[in-house]
């Protein structure tokens, strides 16, 4: 006969069946599940977060350490060193962890403000670079600025004055020059503004007489008959250098005299190198060694 008392027993959790006088063909789920762990649940730390870790003994914890693998059965986490990056094998019980949760988020929050301050330094530095490669982008040749001429010409504008703005080729260029300016040519330039030698200028054509400023005050420079006078003065100097100690040199006869010649004039040569030029110190230092090379071979060629 069907007892539902009995039944009611039976599918109780809480009921124990080793009272029961009649033998029973099922276990008590109480005493199947005492010995068993809890459900899988997510642990409380995830991989890549940041963490101190509690150890006995010590006030303050060490770290900061980052998760790099986790432990579900065991609740261990594998941790490795945030600063120098050293591996630790041995895993830590997530109760260690618990200890310095809250702080193990103020680094999380720091690392963070950190992170936002290195991506609009990079953005930052992105858009300084692109601006940078504008504006080294190397001078247009004069065919291409002739072709522009003509294309301009070709529209044939209403305005006559419309069809000479590109007649200045260097409005059609950028701010930075190709060519390599040296401390001749800054000298040069710096005293362009002085009256007494506004003759020599306007003897090599160093002045710009085109009408681009009304101020007479204003004096511009060509720039390409700048670079081509400061290399006449180089060559003038360098073969100075060169002729006047082989005659100096030539004319005294005693050893010690001609050597401290030879060192004079090797002074006088990289000094006109360094400050003259636009020399690196390896080209500097090459050439005032072959200089003197050079001086003391004639030395000892002469009678």
């Amino acid at each position: 006969m069907y007892d539902p008392e009995n039944d009611r027993r039976r599918t109780n959790p809480d009921y124990d069946s080793s009272s029961d006088e009649e033998p029973q063909n099922y276990r008590s789920r109480v005493e199947e599940y005492a010995n068993k762990p809890d459900w899988p649940r997510q642990p409380l730390y995830e991989i890549n977060e940041v963490v101190y870790v509690a150890v006995p003994g010590q006030a303050q914890p060490t770290g900061p350490y980052i998760i790099i693998s986790t432990n579900f059965e065991n609740r261990t986490y594998g941790l490795k060193r945030q600063d120098t990056g050293q591996m630790h094998l041995t895993a830590v019980a997530e109760v260690d962890l618990r200890v310095t949760r809250a702080q193990g988020s103020a680094v999380r929050k720091e690392a963070r403000q950190h992170s936002s301050g290195d991506t609009e330094r990079r953005a930052l530095l992105s858009e300084i670079e692109g601006k940078l490669n504008d504006f080294k982008r190397p001078e247009p040749e004069e065919s291409q600025i002739k072709s522009v001429r003509n294309w301009v010409d070709g529209k044939r504008p209403v305005v006559y004055s419309e069809t000479t703005f590109l007649n200045d080729w260097s409005d059609l260029k950028r701010a930075r020059h190709t060519v390599e300016k040296g401390g001749l040519e800054n000298l040069l330039a710096s005293y362009s503004s002085w009256p007494s030698l506004r003759g020599i200028y306007e003897f090599f054509s160093l002045l710009d007489t085109s009408a681009r400023s009304d101020d007479p005050k204003v004096k511009l420079i060509k720039a390409s008959r700048l670079v081509a006078v400061s290399r006449a003065l180089t060559t003038v100097l360098a073969v100075t250098t060169l002729v006047v100690p082989i005659g100096v040199l030539y004319s005294v006869h005693p050893v010690p005299m001609r050597l401290c010649i030879i060192a004079a004039f090797t002074c006088i040569f990289s000094s006109a190198l360094c400050w003259l030029t636009s020399s690196r110190n390896y080209e500097i230092f090459s050439a005032t060694a072959a200089y003197c090379a050079v001086m003391v071979v004639f030395v000892g060629s002469l009678p």
